[in-house]
């Protein structure tokens, strides 16, 4: 027996072994992170006893995620100013940090502490009332102060006086939350729009553990059934499921499932302290 084939031996037994190992790994995770055949069929059955039901496989699995490190506002508070108002307008400071800029019956107002620039302009001539038209209008509006090609129509409401789109932030099918676009369309021609944005500065170095899906679908339950049953159905039905991240009431980057509904709402959850966001 020759030392050649003592090694060759030896080093496919070590590559068995690594393949043994890893194998071993992966079914220790999923049977840690993924919410098992039976878990789900008691989720559905109890979604189902509160009028909600699943259409459609959704992904059981909730493996640890890294979450963004957000930093300040970026500078475009000016280039939002002129494009809404035109290079003629007044401003107000209202303190240190916010400021007030109006031209007629339009205003803009900046608030960098709290990532947030709130547009309003009346007057406004309004298509056709119903939700593709004003679908094309909000998207329109939201044009003509963000040129972006990264924000995506998200949810959806039609009120009895309103109707409001929300926009936000896609990269790589993850959804960039806290950097989103509120745009208000009401009959009597007012338009508002509130934008929130974030500077990402990476990601963190450690990860996150995930709440498995069925328990996110038994926290969720309560919202998912008052947003999605109406007066035109019974029932509130998930078709999607969109992953991400978000800012929590406390300012911290927190990992998201988002669980989108027939009726164009949807239900963000905090997918680390399982907990309904805004």
């Amino acid at each position: 027996m020759t030392w050649r084939w003592i090694r060759t031996v030896l080093l496919i037994l070590l590559l068995i072994a690594n393949l043994v190992l890893f194998w071993a790994r992966r079914v220790m995770t999923d049977n840690r992170y993924t919410a098992g055949t039976e878990e789900m069929e008691e989720i559905r059955e109890y979604l189902e006893d509160n009028s909600i039901r699943i259409e459609g496989v959704l992904d059981r699995k909730g493996y640890p995620q890294a979450v963004p490190v957000t930093g300040e506002m970026e500078d475009i508070g000016r280039e939002v100013v002129e494009r809404f108002l035109g290079t003629e307008y007044q401003t107000t400071y209202l303190d240190a940090h916010r400021s007030r800029h109006t031209a007629g019956t339009a205003s803009v107002q900046l608030d960098p502490e709290a990532h947030r620039i709130q547009c309003r302009r009346s007057g406004a001539e309004m298509p056709a009332w119903n939700m593709d038209s004003l679908r094309e209008q909000a998207a329109s509006l939201l044009g003509q102060i963000y040129d972006g090609d990264d924000a995506e129509l998200t949810e959806e409401l039609m009120a009895s006086d309103y109707a409001e789109f929300v926009f936000a932030e896609k990269k790589d099918n993850l959804y960039y939350y806290m950097n989103r676009a509120v745009i208000r369309l009401y009959e009597d021609g007012t338009e508002t729009i509130t934008l929130q944005n974030y500077t990402i500065n990476g990601m963190t170095k450690k990860k996150h553990e995930i709440c498995p899906l069925n328990e996110l679908l038994f926290g969720a339950a309560g919202a998912i059934g008052q947003r999605g049953i109406t007066e035109e159905s019974d029932t509130a039905v998930i078709v999607d499921l969109r992953y991400g991240y978000d800012i929590d009431d406390t300012g911290a980057s927190v990992y998201v499932v988002e669980f989108v509904l027939a009726n164009g709402r949807t239900v963000k959850m905090d997918a680390i302290h399982n907990k309904v966001l805004r």
